[in-house]
């Protein structure tokens, strides 16, 4: 399976690449949004990034599945899915905020075994997968070792005022 995982990696960095190319070119037009009927805005970007990734996938492996935030779900039942989310920040993206990605996973027999997430904004990548570590531009990523969790720290993308 290992081997199999690195093939599927290098597939989803070549997904990847695809929307960077699509985000990156598109500029100041990202203003440009609708809403959609939860109350969260979408471009014609997140669209056309899904579109994108969903023939390439199509394309490439016939039998997979594929989870998208924009077209909806495909052969949920297959032994492999890949769950894509074109724009993870579309409001920051809307706004010009380089702070969004696009996150491409990978699930092998309903469990997730490989993760994408591509900053187009900052050319920064994060692949991790089942027995494969993670990666951020090609290095390894690694925790600080902690005696305890109390010597832990932890960072997420809403602070708050406390």
């Amino acid at each position: 399976m290992i081997e199999q995982l690195k093939e599927f990696a290098a597939f989803a960095e070549a997904l990847a690449d695809v929307a960077r190319s699509i985000l990156r070119a598109a500029g100041p037009a990202a203003g440009n949004y609708e809403i959609k009927p939860d109350g969260s805005p979408v471009t014609p970007f997140d669209k056309q990034v899904e579109a994108a990734l969903r023939e390439r996938i199509a394309a490439r492996y016939p039998g997979h599945g594929v989870l998208g935030e924009e077209h909806g779900a495909e052969a949920l039942d297959a032994e492999f899915v890949w769950v894509i989310d074109p724009i993870d920040g579309t409001k920051q993206f809307i706004s010009g905020l380089p702070v969004y990605s696009t996150l491409i996973g990978l699930t092998a027999g309903g469990q997730p075994a490989l993760g994408v997430m591509e900053f187009p904004a900052t050319e920064e990548r994060f692949i991790g997968g089942s027995g494969l570590g993670v990666t951020l531009n090609g290095s390894a990523v690694a925790c600080r070792p902690c005696a305890s969790l109390g010597e832990a720290l932890f960072s997420s993308g809403i602070p708050t005022r406390d």
